[in-house]
């Protein structure tokens, strides 16, 4: 691709749990690193680098969590520009999401470029 542009961006998408009493956990308890799993399968599978032939996709790098807190990190690649600003904002409106199904604070999203 001689002469194209490439954009890329790194993603860091941190989440936040709340322990509970075990006995009692129905209803409290929210585990971080099960919301992270659940961010991760709302991204759009086609877009992902394992999915696609393209030289644009997102791309989980790492992922760290227990039940307290979680982080995943991916980066985006992309050579078309418009492409590249909708996978970030597909990224940014699913932690959005996430946030109104399991609570503000949640989960936080971080773009780097």
């Amino acid at each position: 691709m001689e002469g194209s542009m490439i954009f890329n961006a790194d993603v860091r998408v941190v989440f936040h749990g709340v322990e509970a009493d075990l006995s009692d956990a129905k209803g409290k308890l929210r585990h971080a690193s099960s919301v992270a799993m659940e961010y991760d399968r709302g991204l759009p599978r086609a877009q992902k680098a394992e999915f696609t032939d393209r030289d644009g996709f997102i791309h989980l790098t790492s992922m760290t969590g227990d039940v307290k807190s979680a982080e995943l990190t991916y980066i985006i690649t992309e050579s078309n520009e418009a492409l590249f600003e909708r996978k970030k904002s597909i990224m940014t409106s699913l932690a959005e999401f996430t946030n109104l199904k399991f609570g503000t604070g949640s989960c936080e999203i971080f773009i780097s470029e």
